[in-house]
């Protein structure tokens, strides 16, 4: 009978034009941390750990529904970060982690007009372990869905 539910729900919703995406912010929040000393800086930074199935990732596309976090005010923008949660919970709020944002770069310089409601974007994964200026994460070429 489970079953038989589960189809019906899944007809239903492709009737409606629902697509099911596959969200990688699971993938993404798998990233570990550990504290590596940076002699130019003269402190300890945490370096990002990627897993073996994030590594795999890397340089494919993928999905993510959240939420845009702007970096010049509340208004149209093609570079930005995008984080798994709104952003009073966000990580720059101090809240969540670094693997929970990532830096947006949109394809042909797209803007993208800002909201707080949840978005879907897809675009290529870049892993990011060694520069701690920047994000972890960058999303090149990315689409608005």
């Amino acid at each position: 009978m489970r079953k038989a539910w589960i189809y019906f729900i899944l007809a239903l919703s492709m009737s409606f034009g629902v697509q099911a995406q596959t969200n990688a912010w699971g993938t993404l929040m798998l990233t570990q941390f550990e504290k590596e000393y940076k002699e130019d800086w003269g402190m300890e930074v945490d370096k990002p750990i990627f897993s073996p199935a994030l590594e795999a990732m890397e340089g494919t596309k993928i999905d993510l529904h959240g939420y845009i976090i702007p970096i010049e005010g509340k208004k149209s923008q093609a570079h930005f970060m995008f984080s798994a949660f709104p952003v009073n919970m966000c990580y720059f709020c101090g809240k969540a982690g670094p693997e929970s944002v990532i830096e947006v770069f949109m394809k042909d310089g797209e803007k993208v007009t800002f909201t707080d409601e949840k978005i879907w974007l897809s675009g290529q994964l870049k892993l990011n372990a060694f520069d701690p200026t920047s994000s972890i994460y960058v999303l090149e070429q990315a689409e608005l869905h």
